[in-house]
């Protein structure tokens, strides 16, 4: 019964089976989320304050779209970012 309702659901918005993917990033499209990202949301499990994310964007967008892309290109995440709280 569940299966059939997240089905309809998502074929209602044009999902359709097995589509999802991971890309590669760019540093603007890091840059582009990273402003995105609200002052005043709570801490991650890496207890970094997001108002210091925002301020800190022009020196993290490089090393983080690296980051990330070396997670796409290895199929690797690390077990703490499967998280969520």
């Amino acid at each position: 019964m569940v299966k059939v309702f997240v089905f309809n659901f998502y074929s209602s918005k044009g999902v359709r089976p097995n589509s999802f993917s991971f890309s590669i990033v760019t540093e603007s499209k890091t840059i582009k989320y990273l402003n995105n990202l609200g002052c005043n949301k709570a801490t991650g499990l890496d207890g970094i304050p997001s108002r210091l994310v925002v301020d800190a964007v022009p020196m993290i967008a490089y090393p983080l779209s690296h980051i990330i892309n070396l997670s796409v290109i290895q199929g690797c995440v690390p077990d703490e970012l499967k998280s969520a709280e």
